[in-house]
């Protein structure tokens, strides 16, 4: 089974992780899809991301803005940010229909291939990482 990982950050975090994300991506899975989503893009993480879309045939970017509240708390931010991937995971299934999704932080690496070959009987499953340090 192929899978599409998907990932969401503001343009800082993307510039500052999305290559090394990616590499690993290729690395490991090069038969997969990777769709990062930046939300608040600027012009340079724009130009990060057409690049590796020439580069890497399968890495696919989405555009998305977000307004926030004048009086929103950098914290409520963050969790906004954070949470940006799974508002947008049931557009990405519907049209990945035959793909599995794997939703990981863009500051994550893939440190080998897998198989998640129970994602042929399963819907949902969660694997919760240790961290590094």
């Amino acid at each position: 089974m192929k899978y599409t990982f998907l990932t969401s950050s503001d343009s800082l975090y993307f510039k500052e992780h999305v290559t090394a994300f990616h590499k690993t991506v290729e690395q490991h899975h090069s038969d997969c899809k990777h769709i990062a989503i930046i939300i608040n893009s600027d012009e340079e993480s724009n130009k990060l991301a057409d690049e590796l879309k020439d580069k890497f045939p399968n890495f696919e970017y989405i555009l998305k803005y977000i307004s926030f509240p004048n009086n929103a708390s950098s914290e409520n931010i963050r969790t906004i940010y954070a949470c940006s991937r799974f508002f947008f995971a049931k557009d990405i299934i519907e049209k990945n229909p035959n793909s599995g999704l794997l939703i990981s932080d863009i500051d994550c690496y893939i440190n080998k291939r897998f198989e998640l070959n129970f994602l042929d009987e399963k819907t949902l499953g969660l694997f919760v990482r240790a961290p590094l340090a």
